[in-house]
């Protein structure tokens, strides 16, 4: 599920089939997220950093995301469980 891309950038996301889901922010490149199961995953705590609204943090903690206190960084467990530090645009 692409849920944690889609309440971070705040848009939904296209199914693309085959596990895939494009999240298509209205600045900024598009996202596509791919699904694997565990023993496929090549990757693992890679650190992101991405520009979000206000918002952002909120929407992550409603669906049960970890985010600090200040909303300055998330756990994204649909991914690669990485640290992704939340930068507020105005």
């Amino acid at each position: 599920m692409p849920g944690f891309w889609t309440a971070l950038l705040n848009v939904p996301a296209q199914d693309l089939g085959d596990g895939r889901w494009r999240i298509t922010p209205v600045t900024g490149p598009a996202v596509v997220v791919s699904t694997t199961r565990v023993w496929e995953t090549i990757s693992r705590y890679v650190d992101l950093t991405i520009a979000v609204d206000a918002g952002a943090p909120d929407r992550l903690r409603e669906l049960g995301f970890e985010v600090a206190h200040d909303g300055s960084q998330a756990v994204d467990l649909n991914g690669t469980d990485a640290t992704v530090f939340l930068v507020q645009t105005p």
